[in-house]
């Protein structure tokens, strides 16, 4: 019987701890304020920063050296990669034509490679064991106390991206051909938002169609070009538009995840 209460109040502070370490995950500033920081000079700040849990821009960091339209011309083997399930659009077809790749969908926001084939074309072009081997002591530094225990997922993003809410830990925006305006949006305007399908949208489109109160809806742009690293804290909505429609735009997604927030997103669905 005391076994049994052992095991029961053991379990008990297990479950408390962890409903604690979800709030703490999930927890924002409530305005967002950029901290800036040079590649060179990351590693004995970087840690310090993260505790604010704003926003880090990063300057003069490498870039992988395959993501770009004229260095994927030398692999003929992936012109028929698809961006899709269904195949509609191939690589090759938004490498050489990127404004006839559903444009409609690139003028909103909504994504024009699927997030998991993203991540299968970072495969593809070894994006993810470059990161690794190349950023090792940064992700180690980026994953604190768990860096034994982190979780990385690496994509590839084509074109843009409308709003999301990361739910990684850290997720790392790289841009490696094209500029790209990466806003972010304030916390105190999520309540503004429409209620719903607000999801892969830019903020900048929204008009009162879609939100009455949407000139209360504030976001900061920021220019991110390539050399310049994006590092957005969890359930920190953002978006990243293409400076100019209707051309080339790539980037690297690098998302870091921890136990918690393993466990939180398990548990939050």
């Amino acid at each position: 019987m005391i076994i049994l209460r052992m095991i029961l109040e053991f379990f008990s502070t297990l479950i408390v701890l962890f409903l604690i370490a979800i709030w703490f995950y999930s927890i924002r500033r409530e305005s967002i304020e950029l901290l800036q920081l040079e590649y060179e000079n990351v590693l004995p700040s970087l840690h310090e920063l993260l505790q604010e849990s704003q926003p880090i821009i990063i300057r003069g960091v490498p870039i992988p050296p395959i993501l770009n339209s004229l260095k994927l011309a030398e692999i003929p083997r992936l012109n028929s990669f698809p961006l899709s399930a269904n195949a509609s659009y191939t690589l090759q077809t938004y490498r050489t034509h990127p404004e006839l790749v559903f444009p409609d969908e690139q003028a909103i926001g909504l994504p024009i490679i699927e997030p998991i084939v993203g991540r299968t074309l970072a495969k593809e072009l070894s994006i993810d064991t470059w990161m690794k081997y190349t950023y090792n002591d940064f992700i180690l530094e980026l994953s604190g106390y768990f860096s034994v225990l982190k979780s990385i997922k690496t994509s590839v993003i084509l074109g843009g991206c409308g709003m999301v809410r990361p739910r990684s830990l850290y997720t790392c925006i790289i841009p490696t051909e094209g500029t790209y305006i990466v806003s972010l949006v304030n916390k105190r305007s999520e309540n503004f938002l429409p209620k719903t399908a607000w999801t892969y949208k830019y903020p900048s489109i929204l008009s009162v169609n879609d939100t009455p109160l949407v000139g209360e809806i504030q976001f900061i742009d920021i220019i991110a070009r390539p050399g310049t690293m994006v590092i957005i804290p969890c359930h920190c909505i953002y978006s990243m538009t293409p400076k100019e429609m209707g051309k080339f735009h790539s980037a690297v997604l690098l998302e870091l995840d921890s136990p918690i927030s393993n466990m939180a997103n398990l548990f939050l669905g």
